[in-house]
């Protein structure tokens, strides 16, 4: 939200270190040494103003390293469930992991996964009826990664089952795959009251939206192209704590350092009339006040002829 700075009261330029946090798990916590305190009758204004940090987040995380297979399916119960370690990965890392654990636990190709740079998808050929699978106790959690369409409700839709492919089988995944991760970054903060509102119209705690604007193992620099202030009232601020999750809310581990740059401002709460000024209401209220106030002046002046 905007609001006018209507104080000469001087701002509070923080600068956040992560290396200087007093805690960094589930939240970079820093205690401040000057409790900053808004003067009498005066509220305080909370902004970013920019953020540094490198880009080593993990594309596969504890969320989406799991794939599920039914080899032999329907003739045999011969499920697997694969975990791949976090970590960053590209296609072929990715599909390379899951092929040496198809080999080692079903035989040497068993099951191949192969992909295709044409329509960036990846297909699996088994020498036998083959499902990906998405069940109790074996869990496909890799959707988004490996291609998995989605139905009208948008749920994934499992099994992705086989289909004929040149006397055998193929089990085609019909989206392209997304090994690029999140593609923002939410910065949270603890203890202020905030009002954005995500996808969902839920009121969250997100403090910025961060594009990921660099690649992998390259330094994201972020200013926001409008500054937005969020009231913090009479409150006192003495610590803040601060979080990083991806697009789904997970927490993000972040592997190096953040720097962080907030601003304090201050402004004198406005009144509930201020409050509506440049609205019809208020126009009309302030016209209807200054034309009684003028049939007063008449009245006023009517009386004084007839004395």
């Amino acid at each position: 939200m905007s609001y006018v700075l209507d104080t000469n009261i001087q701002s509070n330029t923080i600068y956040l270190d992560t290396r200087e946090a007093e805690r960094r798990n589930p939240f970079f916590v820093f205690r401040l040494n000057t409790t900053l305190r808004p003067p009498l009758n005066a509220n305080m204004l909370l902004s970013v103003q920019n953020i540094s940090f490198n880009n080593t987040f993990y594309n596969v995380t504890s969320t989406n390293n799991l794939i599920s297979f039914n080899y032999d399916a329907g003739q045999s119960d011969n499920k697997l469930t694969i975990e791949i370690p976090i970590g960053i990965y590209n296609v072929y890392t990715f599909i390379g992991y899951i092929n040496n654990i198809l080999n080692t636990y079903y035989g040497t190709n068993s099951i191949v996964l192969q992909y295709d740079t044409n329509t960036f998808t990846i297909t699996a050929f088994p020498n036998l009826l083959t499902e990906i699978i998405n069940i109790d106790n074996y869990p496909t959690t890799c959707g988004n990664l490996i291609g998995v369409s989605k139905d009208d409700d948008n749920n994934f839709i499992f099994p992705v089952v086989r289909t004929p492919f040149l006397g055998g089988f193929q089990v085609r995944l019909p989206n392209p795959v997304d090994f690029t991760g999140t593609p923002y970054i939410f910065l949270k903060i603890q203890n202020v009251n905030l009002t954005n509102i995500n996808s969902r119209g839920e009121i969250t705690d997100t403090l910025l939206r961060i594009p990921m604007n660099a690649q992998q193992g390259q330094v994201i620099h972020y200013r926001p192209t409008e500054l937005v202030r969020f009231l913090l009232g009479d409150a006192e601020l003495s610590t803040i704590a601060i979080r990083f999750t991806d697009l789904d809310n997970n927490n993000l581990q972040i592997r190096g350092e953040v720097q962080l740059v907030l601003r304090i401002e201050y402004k004198y709460p406005a009144e509930d009339r201020q409050a509506q000024q440049g609205t019809i209401d208020y126009f009309i209220r302030q016209e209807r006040e200054r034309l009684e106030a003028l049939e007063d002046d008449d009245d006023e002046e009517d009386e004084g002829s007839l004395l």
